[in-house]
């Protein structure tokens, strides 16, 4: 039982350890960690980088309790997110108020083309988010 008990807890491990990787690396480079490589360096010719950044972040902060300011970030990086899936584009970082994505990096040509509509829906997706009553709207 107890060999058991080791190898679901270390399945588990493993699972939990994949999704967090996911989270942090693109898909190729996670096999290549996976493969061993002992060194993982890559160089792309063309890339497409987009920077986002909530405008009024800091008086936003100031003015809304925390639970009320993380809910409403996580409503709006959730929907970054599912549009990066849909575009695909790699979150790098999102950070207090910024998000910042990358294509081009799998060499997908027309990189620059995912970021455009990717931006696009990220100001659409903006205007459905729930804002609490003393944020008004951004």
């Amino acid at each position: 039982q107890l060999r058991i008990k080791d190898g679901i807890k270390a399945e588990i491990d493993h699972s939990r350890t994949n999704k967090i990787l996911q989270t942090m690396l693109p898909a190729h480079v996670i096999e290549k960690i996976k493969n061993n490589s002992s060194m993982i360096v890559e160089e792309h010719r063309e890339v497409s980088i987009m920077y986002t950044d909530i405008v009024g972040y800091t008086s936003l902060s100031a003015a809304l309790p925390t639970m009320e300011l993380i809910h409403m970030l996580n409503q709006m990086f959730s929907a970054f997110d599912e549009l990066c899936d849909k575009y695909g584009c790699f979150k790098l970082e999102a950070v207090e108020h910024r998000y910042v994505v990358i294509a081009g990096h799998d060499g997908a040509p027309d990189h620059a083309g995912s970021v455009m509509s990717l931006a696009l829906e990220m100001l659409e997706a903006v205007k459905k988010i729930s804002y609490p009553r003393a944020a008004g709207k951004h």
